[in-house]
């Protein structure tokens, strides 16, 4: 278990900037993130949806925009 800062909203699932307790779960070779949302439900969000806390939104941007 660790701490997530979510970087995008879903609508009654996810808010932008919230932070989330959560662990990585793999399927295949993909990263998840298993986590209770703010529906209260505990759902799989890809990894892409969140940042680790202590790690910079600009950082991860860059790497994001590199790779594309």
């Amino acid at each position: 278990m660790g701490l997530y800062i979510c970087s995008r909203n879903k609508r009654d699932r996810l808010t932008a900037g919230r932070l989330y307790e959560g662990s990585i779960a793999y399927y295949g070779r993909t990263p998840y993130l298993y986590c209770t949302d703010d529906s209260g439900k505990q759902r799989i969000y890809p990894e892409a949806y969140f940042v680790r806390a202590g790690v910079s939104f600009a950082g991860k941007a860059q790497t994001q925009t590199q790779t594309r």
